[in-house]
């Protein structure tokens, strides 16, 4: 519960940092003044690992009404595919010490598509372990053209090939997360405008960072540590904040 009252006191930090630095007022992730919080019973099965929590999962989200905070139970929901918020607005969901396991080691764990003003709080985000090594080819989550997407306090993990995916999406904020052991690369972004990706713990995948046609990147505070990839296949970003990024921070 501390550490649930804590992400949720950065996220509103987070929304207050990210009001300036030439951000648009209407770009910001703001709470709904209308919204409605849904009380969310606990998913049925006792085994907090059941594929049923899984298919509820799946379906509270997916049939959430725009406008609403969703908060989800404690536990972990194994899923047979991606937890996919689809052309949804103005929509909170906040995770509170839950786990998502993707089983299908091809799929991302969490979508969100063509949607606008997304907050997820909370959560840890993975693929289940292949039991014949094969690596995973999903991302673990993906963004896709979509508008004002937030991460705060996430946890995304490997196996994934990609902690975070994005394509063709504006004002991506990736905030106090932890983001390790991936295939490939913590951050795949290509044709995104408005990246903010802030304090940050990135440890132990092959690449950081790679993308294409990026623009207002905006990196600091991030924690990274053992990510050996070049990062040569990169184009179209700004050396510096690639620097800012791969530079160990001194605490």
């Amino acid at each position: 519960m501390r550490r649930m009252t804590r992400i949720l006191m950065l996220a509103a930090i987070a929304g207050l940092l990210f009001s300036g630095g030439g951000c648009d007022e209407n770009k910001k992730v703001k709470p709904d003044p209308d919204a409605r919080e849904i009380s969310t019973r606990k998913p049925p099965g006792k085994d907090a690992a059941s594929i049923a929590d899984g298919r509820w999962l799946i379906n509270r989200i997916g049939d959430a009404a725009n406008g609403s905070v969703i908060r989800i139970p404690a536990g972990r929901y194994l899923t047979s595919g991606p937890v996919r918020i689809h052309r949804k607005a103005n929509l909170t969901i906040i995770f509170e010490d839950s786990t998502v396991v993707c089983r299908d080691i091809n799929a991302n764990v969490l979508e969100v598509n063509e949607s606008k003003n997304i907050s997820i709080v909370g959560g840890h985000f993975r693929h289940t372990t292949s039991p014949d090594g094969r690596q995973s080819q999903g991302s673990v989550a993906a963004v896709r053209n979509s508008k004002t997407v937030a991460l705060y306090g996430a946890e995304l993990s490997g196996s994934g090939m990609v902690a975070m995916y994005g394509e063709g999406s504006q004002n991506l904020t990736i905030f106090n997360c932890r983001i390790h052991g991936t295939t490939q690369a913590a951050f795949d972004l290509y044709n995104c405008s408005g990246v903010s990706i802030v304090r940050n713990e990135v440890r132990k995948n092959t690449t950081s960072l790679r993308g294409h046609n990026l623009s207002g990147l905006r990196l600091f505070d991030n924690t990274t540590h053992g990510n050996p990839g070049a990062l040569d296949e990169v184009t179209a970003i700004n050396q510096r904040y690639l620097e800012l990024l791969n530079t160990p921070a001194t605490r």
